[in-house]
Parts: C-alpha cells; sequence; structure tokens
C-alpha cells in the first residue's frame, strides 16, 4: 500500500504539514496524511475480522460455561450475559 508513495510525495507531505515539530522530526500529521488512505482501504476487512473474533469469543464461552457449570445450568445464562456485557465494553 504504502509503495505507492514516492520519496517525493513524502517529501511534498513533510512540507505541507511543517509545523511546531522539533526540527528534523516530521509532525505527526505527515503520518496520518500518508497512511490515511491506506486505513480506509483496510477498514472494512478489519470490522469483518472482528466481527468473526467476537463470534468466535462468544462461542467458546458458551463451550466453556455448559462444560464447567453442566452441575448448575442455572448460571450458565448468567456467566454468559455477563460474558456478553465484557465483549461488548468499548
Amino acid at each position: 500500500m504504502t509503495n505507492n508513495y514516492s520519496d517525493a510525495d513524502i517529501e511534498r507531505a513533510i512540507k505541507q504539514h511543517e509545523g511546531y515539530s522539533m526540527p528534523g522530526f516530521p509532525s505527526v500529521d505527515v503520518f496520518n496524511y500518508l497512511i490515511g488512505p491506506c486505513l480506509t482501504q483496510i477498514k472494512e476487512p478489519a470490522f469483518e475480522c472482528l466481527q468473526d473474533v467476537y463470534l468466535y469469543l462468544e462461542n467458546l464461552a458458551e463451550e466453556i460455561a455448559n462444560k464447567v457449570f453442566a452441575r448448575f445450568p442455572g448460571l450458565v445464562g448468567e456467566i454468559l450475559e455477563v460474558v456478553s456485557k465484557v465483549l461488548t465494553e468499548e
């Protein structure tokens, strides 16, 4: 993705985003400017991956809860509710 940037592109970005950064160190804005288009390309696959991980963890928690609390079936639902809350916390 970043192979598309030439040295001239990077130099132009550094000049466009000069500001109050330390001499010799480009500002964070340069990084954000250059990496922004790449991040938009991977946004959707990243969300799909997160959804897959969420579903896997949810299924794994259900399997474990059913095995560990087999003698206490009333607790399984409560435990899975807590797991769901933990997985959806931001």
